[in-house]
């Protein structure tokens, strides 16, 4: 199968455990890539063996020794105060643009765990997609993590490939849509609207089959989800007082 021609490998600094195991698989698609580190991310780029093309952030994560080695070893290091007004992924995003780096983007460690990470950064990351300056990138943008993978879709017809690691498949719709059809997954939609956002959750591929979503107005986010079953300790959960 022949290569695609471009990757954008954007690896955040808010969540502990990127999933960087996923690269190497996700480089041999493609024929070039960029790396970005993001604050922390840039670090942890150079540590897993990867470059990083452009570094930027504030730094405020990384200790001197830490800095030193990312102004070393990063080909563009584009540094920010503390006291801004866009978060660190923010400005990620406008170097994409201001670059015009192009390829299909997948972002790694942008969200936390129960117990780990912050959860207003995985919501600000998310809530990226409403900001029009960063519209032209939606539908590029792929937040990866070990058991969840997310993307985006705009109006128009979309098929949507199954991977064998994924159990559920959740269509979520973040605005207002019209005539959503769900077709060739377990559970089929026909052409509905939703005034309103909607859930639509733990659907499923049938075996190797291509699932078509096709919608007229909105904006969708589909979620691939891998559910490992366990049991969890009381103790685990923290109460803020």
């Amino acid at each position: 199968m022949k290569s695609k021609a471009d990757s954008l490998i954007v690896i955040c600094g808010g969540a502990p455990q990127p999933f960087l195991e996923h690269i190497n698989e996700l480089m041999k698609g493609y024929a070039n890539h960029t790396f970005i580190g993001v604050d922390r991310g840039a670090v942890r780029l150079m540590e897993a063996g990867f470059p990083v093309d452009y570094a930027v952030g504030d730094f405020d994560s990384v200790t001197i020794e830490e800095r030193s080695k990312i102004r070393d070893g990063a080909d563009v290091v584009n540094t920010h105060p503390s006291a801004k007004d866009d978060t660190d992924f923010e400005l990620a995003l406008a170097l994409i643009i201001e670059e015009k780096i192009p390829g299909d983007i997948y972002i790694y460690g942008a969200f936390g765990t129960y117990d780990y990470g912050r959860m207003d950064h995985l919501m600000s990351n998310m809530w990226t997609i409403y900001q029009p300056r960063f519209a032209q990138l939606v539908e590029r943008m792929r937040f990866i993590e070990k058991k969840h993978q997310i993307g985006y879709l705009m109006p128009g017809n979309h098929e949507i490939m199954p991977e064998d690691w994924v159990h559920y498949l959740s269509v979520i719709s973040l605005t207002a849509v019209e005539n959503l059809e769900i077709k060739g997954a377990k559970y089929e939609l026909p052409p509905t609207n939703y005034d309103y956002p909607r859930a639509l959750i733990s659907n499923e591929f049938i075996q190797n089959e291509n699932v078509h979503i096709s919608f007229t107005s909105g904006l969708i986010l589909v979620m691939y989800v891998r559910e490992r079953k366990s049991t969890y300790d009381e103790t685990d959960y923290r109460v803020i007082p």
